[in-house]
């Protein structure tokens, strides 16, 4: 035994997860090697669940279900590199897979264009 920890791990949806045996662990881009982080799901807030209405006026009626875009994990890991410098540098044998890096914000919401608004705009 040469005193160095040993840690196993998995590769789940381009994250690295370690587990050190003993009862902790910690996560690593599994393409680039960079720390990652979590994202909280955009429809459930992190909670995992969502509540549903039934939709009755004469009594509050709602129930909570697993969210269906995070499957009830409450988001995801994500790499906190950019998406360029993630798919530009992979570890060695590890080219193969895809960066869990988010892509790279747009300067404007989507329903700001025109289109999106359903008018065009003329001249333009």
């Amino acid at each position: 035994m040469s005193g160095q920890p040993e840690f196993t791990s998995e590769i789940r949806d381009g994250i690295e997860f370690f587990d050190c045996g003993d009862g902790n662990g910690f996560e690593q881009c599994a393409r680039c090697g960079s720390s990652v982080g979590f994202d909280d799901c955009w429809n459930c807030g992190g909670d995992g669940t969502v509540e549903v209405d039934w939709g009755d006026d004469l009594c509050y009626s709602a129930y909570e279900r697993r969210c269906e875009y995070c499957a009830g994990r409450g988001g995801r890991y994500v790499c906190c590199s950019s998406r360029e410098y993630c798919e530009a540098n992979p570890m060695p044998e590890r080219a193969h897979i895809a960066s869990p890096a988010l892509p790279p914000s747009t300067s404007k919401p989507v329903s700001d264009s025109p289109s999106a608004m359903g008018t065009e705009k003329e001249g333009v």
